[in-house]
């Protein structure tokens, strides 16, 4: 039977627009005090990046591939995300599957 090998979970602490509005924390239920306590996002993908690593998934994107329900999150948000160092985003993340 499938089992969960392993897991990576953690909120980003934004650089522009920390402060999250009403909407959002009804919407997804992250409190400020969350994300006030989270590390940067250059931060958070540099440990996802070395926890796909320990996992024998490839940076460069050879042997990784995102699953996703829309191409919003990787193709346009990711992307478009002022807190993103462009040029320093590892390959794995310009390539993924969309279920849609």
């Amino acid at each position: 039977a499938p089992r969960l090998v392993s897991e990576f979970h953690e909120h980003v602490r934004p650089t522009r627009h920390p402060q999250l509005s009403a909407f959002c924390t009804e919407l997804t239920g992250i409190t400020q005090a969350q994300i006030d306590a989270a590390a940067p996002l250059s931060t958070v993908m540099d440990r996802h990046v070395a926890w796909l690593e320990r996992h024998g998934a490839l940076a460069d994107g050879r042997n990784v591939l995102f699953v996703t329900c829309g191409d919003y999150d990787l193709k346009r948000s990711l992307a478009e995300d002022p807190n993103v160092d462009h040029d320093a985003l590892p390959a794995c993340y310009g390539r993924w599957c969309n279920l849609k």
